[in-house]
């Protein structure tokens, strides 16, 4: 079965994209890894961490729209590793795939430590807890397997969206 793909959206600026990444897969069942794309302003978003053959080729669609085809545990390892680590300032492990409870309590930690530096919630916490719950669900067997993955997956991605828009990226 092929990949569904998971539509990220790391920054929340309207201008047309002038570079398209694109990451061809190695796996049979999908083609792509991953589709981003950024607008001039902002390529420093691009760094190391999403490599891939760049092109102005197929530019145009929204600046910071990825499109994600990885399998969960990659996905769930870029948004911790790339975003969630560095937001959090938190070493929770950031570079090992988490599942089930240890995933939950390491989400719950930190929205814990987001809280303490923030004294209240804001959109990002109040998404990351949700995702903390979803893990959680998913982990006591509540949610199947599958669905608590996309939805975890897509509270992630509203988080990460939300902290865009809240640093002006």
């Amino acid at each position: 079965m092929p990949a569904v793909p998971i539509l990220r959206q790391l920054t929340t600026c309207s201008d047309p994209s002038t570079v398209v990444i694109t990451r061809r897969s190695r796996a049979a069942d999908r083609p792509l890894d991953y589709q981003l794309e950024i607008c001039h302003r902002h390529r420093w978003l691009l760094g190391e961490t999403w490599p891939g053959r760049r092109s102005s080729e197929s530019a145009g669609g929204r600046c910071g729209a990825v499109l994600d085809f990885r399998p969960f545990e990659s996905v769930l390892k870029s948004h911790r590793s790339n975003w969630l680590g560095p937001l959090t300032a938190a070493d929770s492990g950031s570079s090992t795939v988490l599942r089930g409870h240890a995933l939950a309590a390491a989400l719950h930690e930190e929205v814990q430590w987001l809280l303490d530096c923030k004294r209240e919630p804001t959109g990002v916490t109040v998404a990351l807890h949700h995702a903390a719950a979803i893990a959680e669900a998913t982990a006591s067997g509540v949610l199947p397997r599958a669905e608590g993955q996309r939805q975890l997956l897509g509270a992630l991605s509203v988080a990460e969206t939300l902290d865009a828009a809240s640093r002006g990226a």
